[in-house]
């Protein structure tokens, strides 16, 4: 515990020593800050989502063992068959995330004036995430009526995820093109202007995954209900102290997301108008962010 004070404090004594510097750099400091609070949300959610990854998997394998044929290999669904890397749909997801957290990037090197060949290259970074975020998962109904596992009472929750997939995809969809667009444009100031007004869209990224925050739960709330999971019921006794402790986590996840959406309205407004008063606005949206990561690593270690 002495350790989470002494953070605690360091954090404190960083906020002052950047508050002191925001007033003669004004813009740069701000946007570091709130670079490294946006960085741990990320890292939060990473934590989430490394657990909603075992969940799935977990999942879905009991449905085969009731439904499928061992003899048979269905394609669609090679993700699930594996113990390596992100099952199907948590992939999907992290894949928006870090579409949102490559923009932030973006939206850094913009407001400190980071050469246009380093911005682009970002740019180029973020039009590769979407593409992927729109391929990793498929149609999740006609995929699973398809393989016979659709008629599984342990598959509805899944259908619920992926249906939260679907929301973030058809988002990752409609930016695509998009930022192949803005990669082609040859004047600065139209490039720089044209990735800002994509922010509503990015934006529209994270509340889908605020959104999807319940279907995450229940997945991994499925996955800890023993072999059946027909009524939904039946927690096993050793798993509930660490489901009660992911709930936690991802509790704090969505308080952060929240104000992250805050901070990032501020991010926008102060690299699209960078002066003192957007400036400031940015700085005291970060400190509340940070402030939601420490109490979320205050929680996890209780």
């Amino acid at each position: 515990m002495a350790s989470i004070w002494g953070n605690v404090a360091r954090c404190v004594a960083a906020w002052l020593c950047l508050s002191s510097l925001a007033s003669c750099t004004p813009g740069f400091t701000e946007f570091g800050f709130y670079d490294q609070a946006f960085d741990a949300q990320h890292a939060q959610g990473e934590r989430v989502l490394d657990r909603l990854s075992t969940a799935e998997r977990t999942v879905m394998q009991r449905a085969f063992s009731e439904k499928l044929d061992i003899r048979e290999f269905h394609p669609d669904l090679a993700g699930y068959y594996l113990e390596t890397g992100d099952a199907p749909a948590t992939a999907s997801l992290r894949s928006s995330l870090r579409a949102v957290r490559d923009y932030n990037k973006v939206l850094l090197g913009l407001a400190n004036g980071e050469g246009a060949n380093l911005v682009r290259a970002r740019v180029t970074e973020i039009a590769t995430t979407l593409d992927s975020t729109g391929t990793l998962i498929r149609d999740s109904s006609a995929t699973l009526a398809a393989t016979g596992v659709a008629g599984s009472n342990l598959v509805e929750a899944m259908k619920d995820l992926c249906a939260a997939c679907g929301a973030a995809m058809t988002i990752a969809r409609q930016l695509s093109p998009a930022f192949d667009e803005i990669l082609k444009l040859q004047t600065y100031a139209e490039f720089r202007s044209r990735l800002i007004a994509q922010y509503p869209h990015m934006r529209a990224l994270l509340v889908r995954l605020r959104e999807g925050s319940q279907d995450i739960y229940r997945i991994v709330v499925r996955a800890n209900s023993g072999t059946s999971l027909a009524t939904g019921i039946g927690i096993n006794p050793a798993a509930r102290d660490d489901l009660l402790q992911f709930r936690r986590e991802l509790a704090a996840w969505v308080v952060m997301l929240d104000q992250t959406l805050l901070a990032m309205d501020a991010a926008v407004q102060a690299a699209r108008s960078p002066t003192q008063l957007s400036a400031t606005a940015l700085l005291s949206q970060s400190i509340k962010l940070r402030e939601a990561a420490i109490t979320a690593e205050i929680a996890r270690s209780q």
